[in-house]
């Protein structure tokens, strides 16, 4: 039996930079997801079970939020198991070239905290 997602300290990484650096866009890096420290088969069913359980919104969701929110380029994604539930963790790079760091709720998807410089330029209006 596989440990319950909540009891998972791992990080959802995508290596968003090496990826644009490549010229892949980011509908191509979605598909480049690994979930540590279990192995990628284990990890991918438990994530899709967790999206299946309505514990975590899917990742395509995430990104549209991002997208609607902000102007800019999705450079990372972590997701985390924090004291209060799950965190998406996005690392932005706003349109004048600052990094801002982003976390929504995992399930609802709500903007939790913003972080940088260049948050106030990245919102759109």
């Amino acid at each position: 039996m596989q440990p319950p997602l909540h009891g998972a300290r791992g990080r959802l990484r995508r290596a968003g930079l090496l990826l644009a650096a490549a010229g892949v866009g980011v509908s191509a890096a979605v598909s480049m997801i690994a979930w540590a420290p279990a192995s990628a088969g284990e990890d991918s069913s438990r994530l899709r079970s967790a999206v299946q359980a309505g514990q975590i919104a899917p990742l395509e969701n995430l990104l549209s939020a991002v997208r609607r929110d902000f102007n800019g380029q999705i450079i990372e994604i972590e997701l985390e198991s924090e004291s209060t539930g799950f965190v998406y963790k996005v690392k932005l790079l706003g349109p004048q070239g600052h990094v801002s760091k982003l976390e929504y709720d995992a399930r609802s998807l709500a903007l939790l905290r913003t972080k940088g410089d260049g948050v106030a330029a990245a919102r759109k209006r």
